[in-house]
């Protein structure tokens, strides 16, 4: 099966581009997620990263336990061992914490 497109010569390019063409890379999207949080948490911002967003449905799934269970964590994080409980392993209290503090802090930035 061949999967390029040759009549589309943008399937090769990246998903996500500036209007001046330029990437969104991974350092560059790093620093707009401290910057934005910085905003509402100060110094706490730069404890967070692109890698801070991989746990929230799965912990999300752990917080309501008649949506989900083990298997169905593992599968959302992409973990094929129990990694996935050193991400959901918050309390309640704590997530809904740290929820809130993520939305606020893109409720600013818009």
């Amino acid at each position: 099966m061949h999967l390029k497109n040759l009549s589309n010569p943008l399937i090769d390019m990246p998903v996500f581009t500036f209007k001046n063409g330029k990437f969104l890379t991974l350092k560059k999207m790093n620093k707009y997620i401290v910057h934005f949080l910085h905003k509402t948490i100060k110094t706490e911002a730069s404890f967070y990263s692109c890698k801070s967003f991989r746990a929230a449905l799965p912990s999300a799934l752990a917080a309501l336990p008649l949506l989900g269970n083990k298997v169905a964590i593992k599968r959302w994080g992409r973990w094929t061992s129990k990694a996935y409980e050193r991400y959901t392993r918050l309390n309640h209290k704590a997530k809904k914490s740290l929820f809130r503090k993520f939305t606020k802090a893109i409720l600013k930035s818009i």
